[in-house]
């Protein structure tokens, strides 16, 4: 049998205790219960410890992040800063959370970036307007969407169920990132408009292009009232007024 016991620092989550027995007989006796209680104790100080120096060190990588993502003031070294390289370039990730709730918000982003530094400790992340982006450098699509899908049980299991994550890349220069953010929030809130239960958590343009089509198509023909056929409109005129 196997036990597992939350790591947490008040309501953010740090990571899991686990205790695996040999034999599927053993149980989990009082005195143990209480040595792993301790244990998750002691671990959650020294994993606090380390991630309040990582964040210290993230703080300057964050604020070239927030630039990127707006696109504005840049200096055109916040690749070289982050240690983006050239001809890879590097993939965003935008996670939309059922809620937008700050300390939730908060609770993602720390989350997705103790995961994501296992295999790639040059990611960084920021809470920025409602949603959680993340920055991996030298990572494609799809080894992107591969942390992605690895990434989102965890989500659903320490955070809030139901989070979608959009990728949008390779971008390869500064100016690129805040297009990049354009296309990823484009595809969250296509996805959530869609009706569709077959839509995949997480999302790429190539997933959901024949829906991106159709809704380019319908702002086309609603702003470009000489593109419409006259009998098509008098016909949805008479079906609104049965």
């Amino acid at each position: 049998p196997r036990v597992p016991l939350a790591s947490r620092a008040g309501n953010r989550p740090l990571g899991s205790i686990w205790a695996i027995a040999a034999h599927a007989s053993e149980t989990l006796s009082t005195e143990r219960e209480s040595a792993i209680r301790r244990a998750a104790a002691r671990t959650s100080a020294l994993l606090l410890d380390d991630l309040r120096l990582r964040e210290a060190n993230q703080r300057p990588r964050e604020d070239r992040l927030r630039t990127l993502l707006t696109g504005i003031d840049l200096t055109g070294s916040e690749f070289a800063e982050l240690g983006v390289p050239d001809e890879a370039g590097a993939t965003l990730l935008a996670f939309a959370l059922p809620s937008d709730d700050p300390v939730t918000l908060t609770q993602l982003r720390s989350t997705a970036l103790r995961h994501l530094w296992l295999d790639r400790p040059d990611a960084v992340a920021v809470a920025h307007r409602g949603r959680v982006y993340a920055l991996l450098p030298g990572t494609g699509i799809e080894a992107a969407g591969e942390a992605a899908s690895a990434l989102l049980p965890l989500i659903d299991r320490l955070v809030l169920p139901g989070t979608l994550v959009a990728l949008a890349g390779p971008v390869h220069r500064p100016g690129e990132v805040a297009g990049a953010k354009a296309l990823a929030d484009r595809l969250i809130e296509s996805a959530a408009r869609s009706e569709d239960p077959q839509l995949p958590r997480v999302l790429t343009a190539r997933a959901l292009r024949p829906l991106l089509v159709i809704e380019r198509a319908a702002e086309l023909l609603a702003e470009a009232t000489e593109l419409r056929d006259p009998a098509l409109t008098s016909l949805a005129e008479r079906a609104s007024t049965r």
